[in-house]
């Protein structure tokens, strides 16, 4: 359906004498594609690796350091309730005479 709409817009133009418009060529990158995979940088090397590693390391090695030792900067100061202390009328629960 959309190559009919397309054709007939080109039959269109052809019949009017008009020009077509070319899209221009795109002159990006290095015309390599990488899909779902990293574009190696035009000056990569081993050592920018390891230094990138080293650094992605020490990042998730203090994001998950200070989530393990320090966790009420993520779930708050306060104290957890007692959920052994809550009466099933607080939960919803029926009481056991009744049918």
């Amino acid at each position: 359906m959309y190559c009919l709409l397309k054709c007939r817009q080109l039959t269109r133009v052809l019949q009017r004498g008009q020009r077509v418009a070319v899209a221009p060529k795109r002159n990006g990158g290095t015309g390599v594609p990488h899909y779902r995979s990293d574009a190696p940088p035009e000056n990569a090397n081993r050592a920018s690796h390891m230094v990138g590693n080293g650094l992605m390391f020490i990042m998730w090695y203090w994001i998950l350091w200070h989530f393990w030792h320090e966790p009420h900067h993520v779930f708050g100061h306060y104290e957890w309730p007692d959920s052994s202390k809550w009466t099933d009328a607080e939960l919803g629960i029926p009481s056991d005479d009744e049918d």
